[in-house]
């Protein structure tokens, strides 16, 4: 017997397909989002939802460019309350 170490996901009509490969820091995302969930309980609304979902990914990009995520969230909020611009998540290219 082979043991096949894919994981596999059933879809809608009972059959299985293989899920693809992720990558580690795929797999830390989807833990940290998971595990947010857990924690909290989930969201009371679509619109919660949507918002955790946005709040989780700034702080996935930000901690993947080394950025400190509280510094830039706090940061963010401020140039929206004041009116200037605020700061990037976008790669800074050189050109």
């Amino acid at each position: 017997m082979t043991v096949s170490h894919h994981p596999l996901r059933v879809t809608g009509n009972g059959r299985r397909k293989p899920i693809a490969k992720l990558d580690h820091e795929a797999i830390d995302y989807r833990a940290r989002s998971q595990l947010w969930r857990k924690r909290s309980f989930g969201s009371q609304s679509d619109r919660g939802e949507r918002f955790a979902e946005r709040v989780m990914t700034v702080a996935h990009t930000a901690r993947k460019q080394g950025k400190d995520v509280l510094d830039f969230i706090v940061r963010s909020l401020t140039a929206c309350i004041r009116g200037t611009t605020p700061p990037s998540l976008f790669a800074a290219t050189t050109g």
